[in-house]
């Protein structure tokens, strides 16, 4: 697929310095046990997408769960967001060694669990706007949901969203972002 860099809607419209590479919810938990072989597929590929994106002058955001939080008291299933998290901080809720490896100027905004969407993330907004950004590329787990749901709020927010399959990864077999008629 050819970008188009005089349409707006294609991510080829926007330089590097407008574009910005999300990686949603690396935690070593995630990555290991709750999506197996794919999400250490999907990490390692995010890894070069992350030093991809240092070469091309692209700002990296980490947008992991902020384990010092806890869920608001009406969320639905509190208990069990509860009980992932004593997992996270016990077992592995920080990010691999090697998609922090060098900072670089990378910035991290964590949110709340049970906020599904990163764009929910305080200050990431902001930050977006003050930086004249306006194309996301977007890594992560889980596929169907913190990907799914950042990628929608973005674009709702009028932000180009372009996910990379390949560095997101599911529990759920065969979960895809899929939105456009060509899919």
């Amino acid at each position: 697929m050819a970008f188009n860099a005089s349409d707006k809607s294609s991510p080829g419209a926007y330089t590097a310095s407008q574009t910005a590479l999300l990686l949603l919810d690396f935690h070593e938990q995630f990555v290991n046990v709750a999506a197996g072989d794919l999400g250490k597929r999907a990490a390692s590929i995010a890894v070069n997408m992350r030093h991809w994106a240092h070469t091309q002058g692209i700002q990296v955001i980490h947008a992991p769960l902020d384990l010092e939080s806890t869920p608001v008291e009406t969320y639905k299933d509190r208990d069990r967001l509860i009980g992932l998290l004593e997992t996270l901080r016990q077992e592995g809720g920080s990010e691999p060694a090697a998609l922090l490896d060098g900072d670089e100027g990378d910035v991290t905004l964590t949110r709340r669990l049970g906020q599904v969407s990163a764009m929910g993330s305080p200050g990431l907004q902001e930050y977006l706007m003050e930086k004249g950004i306006k194309s996301l590329i977007m890594t992560g787990l889980s596929t169907s949901g913190c990907v799914l749901w950042t990628a929608l709020s973005a674009s709702d927010l009028g932000f180009i969203v372009t996910t990379i399959s390949d560095a997101c990864a599911d529990p759920k077999p065969g979960a895809t972002i899929c939105w456009s008629a060509r899919c």
